[in-house]
């Protein structure tokens, strides 16, 4: 049974998702800038590995290494793919110390067996899928972060306009946080004109409106 899951664990794994995420990005540029997908893949692995041994208890010795985290944690719990991750780690060797750039075949085999990796063992470790865990949870504001989860909701069953005043309200509630401990309550850097209300309308000064006429035809007679 998988224990309860704290929002630190939650923003965590949000982090690991951030770096496999962006390792799949880079992997899809061209040589030799996709060669960074490596270091994204293997700190994506070496980020879950320390959170899980973390969650379940397990103590680990100050130099414990990449393929280390696999023997620390099997009294614990099984980890799968420990030889997939080898292939990674091996790579990522050849990169950092010896400059051998790795080639397409390695950088696609790494990111589908890194994919595999997640989606077996965070069930089982976490019990949550890691596509679960949205870019949202790294926001240390807890409103903000409400706010952007229930427009996502809404977003997901296509309710979008109730989505989009969501996020509306999340930016507000962002900007609000900001403001807070400003000397001055009556500007802020953060504002963006005077606020509306529902019974607002439009006004133009009638000489402004003559004057912008009179510039618009001495515009158009030159």
């Amino acid at each position: 049974m998988a224990l309860p899951l704290d929002p630190s664990i939650v923003s965590r794994l949000a982090y690991v998702r951030y770096l496999y995420r962006e390792g799949a990005e880079q992997s899809r540029q061209p040589p030799p800038l996709r060669s960074r997908a490596i270091t994204s893949f293997h700190d994506a692995v070496e980020n879950f590995m320390g959170l899980a041994a973390q969650h379940l208890g397990v103590e680990l010795s100050k130099n414990t290494e990449f393929l280390g985290y696999w023997e620390a944690i099997k009294p614990v719990h099984e980890l799968p793919k420990k030889e997939q991750m080898k292939r990674l780690n091996d790579v990522r060797v050849a990169l950092k110390h010896n400059g051998t750039f790795p080639s397409s075949h390695q950088i696609e085999q790494a990111r589908e067996a890194v994919g595999d990796f997640f989606a077996t063992a965070t069930p089982r470790i976490f019990g949550i899928k890691l596509d679960s865990v949205h870019m949202v949870d790294l926001l240390s504001q807890p409103e903000v972060k409400q706010l952007l989860h229930d427009a996502q909701t809404h977003a997901d069953i296509g309710d979008y306009v109730q989505a989009m005043a969501g996020l509306s309200l999340a930016f507000e509630a962002l900007l609000t946080h900001y403001r807070r401990g400003e000397g001055s309550i009556r500007w802020s850097p953060f504002d963006f004109g005077e606020k509306l209300s529902p019974l607002d309308e439009p006004r133009v000064r009638s000489t402004d409106f003559s004057s912008r006429l009179l510039a618009g035809a001495s515009c158009c007679s030159r």
